[in-house]
Parts: structure tokens; sequence; C-alpha cells
């Protein structure tokens, strides 16, 4: 029994090892997005309903697909506010991630550990986004 139970735990090793390496293969630059970030959300338009924000963005990805996931929060009186996710994909080209959904176009790129966001709304950017990795 013993023997069984150490063959499985070894099995269970090497297909977590292979997906981890799989996984490594992927682009380096939409990896290294992944993690949590907290900076400001500044708005462009000031005359709008808009309002610049204190932000936390947990950036995650699926294992199965190639969608990368923006679960964004705002700090209100100390405690942090969902504000929903946004779905997003890597642009290898360009090395930035971009929105595929249509609440405006929003970009992402990193640079020096730093993510550098920008929302463009009806053609106008309304929004820029500075945040650094807090995890």
């Amino acid at each position: 029994m013993k023997q069984v139970k150490a063959l499985l735990i070894c099995f269970i090793l090497v297909l977590f090892d292979t997906h981890v390496n799989a996984q490594q293969g992927d682009t380096k630059s939409a990896t290294s997005f992944i993690g949590k970030w907290k900076g400001v959300s500044i708005c462009q338009q000031k005359n709008s309903p808009c309002h610049d924000e204190t932000v936390v963005y947990t950036i995650s990805k699926m294992l199965d697909n190639d969608t990368i996931f923006i679960q964004a929060s705002k700090i209100v009186n100390g405690e942090e506010q969902d504000m929903g996710i946004l779905q997003c994909l890597f642009d290898e080209n360009a090395n930035k991630l971009v929105s595929v959904e249509g609440h405006g176009n929003w970009t992402f790129m990193l640079k020096e550990n730093v993510i550098y966001g920008e929302l463009i709304y009806q053609e106008h950017l309304y929004r820029k986004v500075r945040i650094t990795k807090i995890l």
C-alpha cells in the first residue's frame, strides 16, 4: 500500500512539473503580469463622472486558455470595493494586454515592474493607470 501511495505521489509530481514547465514556455512577458498590483487610476476627462482612484488589480490567467483576467477594486474608506473583472488577451507583438470587452479599449504595458494602463472611451483618452506589484 505504501508503494502505491509513493507511486501516486510521484505521478502527481511529474504531472505538476510537466504542467509548470509547459507554462514557462509561454511568453515570459505575459506571465509577468500575473499577481496583485496597487496604484492609481487617474481621470483624463475632468468634466465627466470619472473620479481619480486608488486601485488594486489582481491579474490571473486560466490554465486552459489565453484569457487574462483583471479583477479590479478601488479603495474607499480604507477598504477594497469590487469594480468587476476585465478580460484581456496578451498581444505578443506589442508586449501588452488588450481588453476584449466592449466597455472602451483598455491596454496595459509592463515596464520595469510597473504596469501602465490606458482606457480609450468614445475615441478619447479617459483614464490612465499606474500600478506596482504588491504580491
